[in-house]
Formats: C-alpha cells, sequence, structure tokens
C-alpha cells in the first residue's frame, strides 16, 4: 500500500512537470513563430471568445502535441490526481502560514510552537481521516464532470497461482 502511494504522489509531481513544460515550451515555440514568420492568428470576430478557438484548425498542431495534450487531459481529469492536489494545496497553506511566523521579527516562541502544532494536526488530519477532504474532492470532481471514484486496482497474482 505504501509503495502504491509513493508511485501515485510521483505521477502527480510528474503531471505537474509535464503540464509546466508543455505551457512553457508551447509559449517559446509561438514566440518563436512570431518573431521568426511574421504570422498571427487571425480574428473571425470581435465580439466572440469562441471565434478564437474556431480560428484554429486541427491541422495547425502536430500530432506529438495533440498526443501529450490527450495525455495531460486524462491525467488532469483523474479522481487521484485532483485528490492529491487538494491535500497538498491544504498542506502547502498550512506550512506557508508557519513559515510567515517563524519568520517574523517580534517572534513569540509559545505562539509559534502553537503554529507547528497545527501544521502537525493538519499532517495527521489528512493521513488518518481522508474522508473529509474527500467529501470536498467528490464535489469539486462532480463539477468538473470527473467520475469521484479511485479506480480498479488489479491485483497481482503469485507465481504459485499462476501456475
Amino acid at each position: 500500500m505504501h509503495h502504491q502511494f509513493l508511485l501515485k504522489t510521483l505521477n502527480v509531481f510528474g503531471v505537474i512537470h509535464r503540464l509546466h513544460f508543455f505551457c512553457i515550451f508551447n509559449l517559446m515555440m509561438g514566440n518563436y513563430e512570431k518573431k521568426h514568420t511574421k504570422t498571427n492568428l487571425t480574428r473571425t470576430s470581435q465580439t466572440r471568445w469562441s471565434a478564437k478557438s474556431e480560428a484554429l484548425t486541427e491541422g495547425q498542431y502536430q500530432p506529438e502535441i495533440k498526443l501529450e495534450v490527450g495525455s495531460l487531459l486524462r491525467a488532469l481529469l483523474d479522481f487521484w490526481f485532483i485528490s492529491y492536489l487538494v491535500a497538498l494545496a491544504e498542506l502547502l497553506k498550512e506550512i506557508d502560514r508557519v513559515n510567515k511566523e517563524v519568520q517574523k521579527g517580534d517572534i513569540i516562541l509559545s505562539r509559534s510552537i502553537g503554529i507547528l502544532k497545527g501544521l502537525t494536526n493538519t499532517i495527521e488530519r489528512l493521513r488518518n481521516t481522508p474522508s473529509e477532504w474527500l467529501k470536498t474532492v467528490k464535489v469539486m470532481a462532480e463539477s468538473i464532470g470527473v467520475e469521484p471514484t479511485m479506480g480498479k486496482h488489479r491485483v497481482a497474482k503469485k507465481e504459485n497461482d499462476a501456475q
């Protein structure tokens, strides 16, 4: 179980890294094209936002980019991914609060210890009672059309059972 959790965590950060790289790469390519080809997308309308997407045709995208976009979209619309992001956001919010308190010039030791205990309590709550924050995740997932299930896991067979 612990091994699966680590793999899922690595996968979440891998998706975040791929998304970041994809956005930066496309931004750089867009700037390169503007600079060297002197072409821009033409608007088909001044009033509709959808006109911008209609101005793009499928022929403008390379197959590798379409595959990467599809893969990223599947990864981002995964209940595991959303649940990790919610837990991570809560944890980082608490760490930020502790960090700000500890860096104050007029630090009060008893207050800082209390805030550190609050961080510890948040970590324990996230670890010991996932049903609390999973309720929030379920609402978020349903609002964007993601099925709120953890998915099916394949049970590995032992070699003796396979024979």
